[in-house]
């Protein structure tokens, strides 16, 4: 059994402790006396023996000695051997020269990291991670892994338990942010159960499966925002993913560009009751074709929808009880905005959202053709109706008691622009809402029945 093996069998409790194994890099030169510099990070303490793999050592005791850059006679291939005391590494304060140099890092025992933040930040050409990262007592438990393997594009595999022995770790920021990794290991985050944070985690990575339960033993988390955003590759979302993760507050842009998924799991967020923000979270799932009913019936303490499914582009229906369960929703900015598919809105679909307060580009750029007369009857608290219905070109029909119930609103800006179908007479909101801004509300609305009694500042061109 190699050591890599070793230490898996050791975190899994089945053998005892290695006494030491060194961390190791492997690093390329392509010419004749060319240098390569260990990335420490600055404050914080070293102690430390470098063999540097060509028959050399050095001993370096501080981030700045000038024996942490090593310059090799002959091109060629290298494993440079750390032992002692190096607490941190962080790549990123070095060029991009030397940090394609870098082919590999080997995780052992004994030395024991304080932080990797940012520890292999670009190291694009870095095709190969092994072993588990041994921490110190006192690491830093919150910044410990924020962006350490950030942009290694080369990245084919994570090791399952490279984060094993870091038990108190709580947060796993932007860790494997525009890695290569096609997929990862099921039980990657199984001992870091004091984990609240996963923001940015594989945020434009190569994935194209996420296993159902990656999550399972993180039951303290708070935000899953960005985490999967612009995966590009990832075709599916499994419904039990979130099953174990009751604390979760925010879902923002969680799964953002997501191109590929078709549909979403109902239950995926039925066991995460304190959610208050789905803001953007499939914006630009441009192939998904429809949303369940109960996605978030679960939710009750949401207050921002705003941009969740914009740029949907296939989407066709809503389903009326969608936001039922949603009362504490304050913001519904560009919900929908671009879901150029969507061809009616069922009357319902806001009844229950009272403390809504902005409707603002809600429906820009939909294929309706008409609206329902109350759909926003219940919406008493809403200010803002900016661009709701803007560029909405098959738009025949508008209700002339639209707004009727919306006695707060002061903002028409750019309402109906661009809606060059409508037929029907308009909203006379120049009179019911004279106070508001109606800049451009209506321009373009060229056929409304009562086009020549809309004022000019309501139907003037704008941007």
């Amino acid at each position: 059994m190699n050591i890599f093996e070793t230490l898996k069998h050791v975190a899994l409790g089945n053998e005892s402790l290695p006494e030491y194994v060194p961390f190791e890099t492997v690093w390329t030169t392509t010419a004749d006396n060319e240098s390569v510099t260990l990335p420490l990070a600055t404050d914080f303490n070293y102690d430390m023996t470098v063999d540097w793999g060509d028959g050399s050592s050095d001993t370096i005791t501080a981030w700045n000695d000038d024996a942490k850059t090593h310059e090799y006679a002959a091109a060629g291939t290298y494993t440079v051997s750390i032992t002692g005391t190096c607490e941190a590494l962080d790549f990123e304060p070095l060029d991009q020269t030397m940090r394609d140099k870098l082919q590999e890092a080997h995780f052992g025992l004994g030395v024991k990291f304080k932080s990797l933040k940012q520890a292999f930040y670009m190291c694009q050409n870095m095709h190969t991670l092994t072993g588990i990262v041994d921490v110190a007592d006192d690491y830093d438990t919150v910044q410990m892994f924020y962006f350490t393997f950030m942009g290694c594009d080369a990245l084919t595999s994570i090791p399952e338990d490279i984060f094993s022995l870091a038990r108190d770790v709580t947060a796993f920021y932007g860790t494997f942010y525009d890695i290569g990794c096609t997929t990862i290991p099921e039980n990657l985050f199984a001992n870091n159960p004091e984990v609240t944070n996963f923001r940015w985690l594989f945020r434009s990575s190569n994935l194209t499966v996420i296993p159902e339960n990656l999550f399972a033993h993180n039951p303290k988390v708070t935000t899953f925002a960005d985490c999967f955003y612009f995966c590009k590759n990832i075709q599916s979302i499994p419904a039990n993913l979130f099953a174990n993760n009751p604390l979760v507050t925010s879902f923002r842009e969680c799964f953002y560009w997501l191109w590929k998924i078709t549909s979403i799991p109902e239950s995926l967020f039925a066991s995460n009751p304190l959610v208050t923000d789905f803001y953007g979270c499939f914006q630009v799932c441009s192939d998904l074709q429809s949303i369940p009913e109960n996605l978030f019936a679960n939710n009750p303490l949401v207050t921002d929808f705003s941009y969740c499914f914009t740029s949907c582009y296939d989407i066709q229906a809503l389903p009326a009880g969608l936001f039922a369960n949603n009362t504490a929703v304050t913001s519904f900015y560009r919900l929908f905005g671009s879901c150029t598919s969507i061809a009616s809105i069922p009357e319902n679909l806001f009844a229950s959202n009272v403390n809504a307060t902005s409707f603002d580009e809600i429906f820009y750029g939909s294929a309706i053709t008409e609206i329902p007369e109350n759909l926003f009857a219940n919406n008493t608290a809403a200010t803002g109706f900016s661009k709701c219905f803007l560029n909405c070109t098959s738009l025949v029909t508008v209700p002339t008691g639209l707004f009727t119930c919306n006695t707060a609103a002061d903002d028409f800006f750019g309402t109906f622009k661009n809606c060059t179908a409508i037929t029907s007479s308009v909203p006379e909101l120049w009179v019911s809402h004279s106070e508001a801004n109606g800049e451009g509300c209506y321009y373009a609305c060229t056929q409304a029945a009562n086009y020549a009694s809309i004022p000019s500042d309501w139907k003037q061109e704008i941007n």
